[in-house]
């Protein structure tokens, strides 16, 4: 079975939309854009989830899937050594949405929000942290913990 699953919209046209949305209405673009990215998320999770693997496997897959769609150049995966945020942190090396004019990935967070609560069948949450010692690579830092 082949496991390379295209994801669309391209990066490119995500940056148009993300710039365009904030140009019309402003701040609430935010709201708008994490909710696009969860539901997004979601439903490509969903496919990801026919292809018969343990859930760790899947979203490493999910994420191979991104990186060779060009969403981002390298991406780790790792848990979070600091015990006042336990979690899983996803370190990712240049994100198509921060090409956008904005300072946070909105987007990105959803993406991922709704596709690791649909891989691994669980509410979470997700958080874009200041870049760390820790992902010395990453240019945008997400943590996903339980809700």
């Amino acid at each position: 079975m082949d496991t390379h699953i295209p994801i669309y919209p391209q990066a490119d046209d995500l940056v148009v939309l993300i710039n365009s949305l904030d140009d019309v209405v402003g701040i609430a673009s935010v709201g708008i854009l994490y909710k696009f990215g969860e539901n997004l998320g979601a439903k490509y999770a969903d496919k990801v989830a026919m292809i018969k693997k343990e859930n760790d496997e899947r979203f490493q897959l999910m994420l191979s899937n991104l990186k060779s769609s060009a969403w981002f150049m390298d991406v780790i995966v790792k848990e979070n050594d600091d015990a006042n945020e336990p979690g899983t942190l996803v370190c990712v090396k240049d994100l198509f949405e921060e090409k956008a004019d904005r300072a946070h990935c909105d987007f990105f967070r959803g993406f991922l929000k709704g596709a690791a609560t649909e891989i691994y069948g669980q509410g979470l949450y997700c958080e874009q942290l200041k870049n760390r010692a820790d992902c010395k690579e990453a240019t945008s830092v997400f943590l996903l913990t339980e809700m």
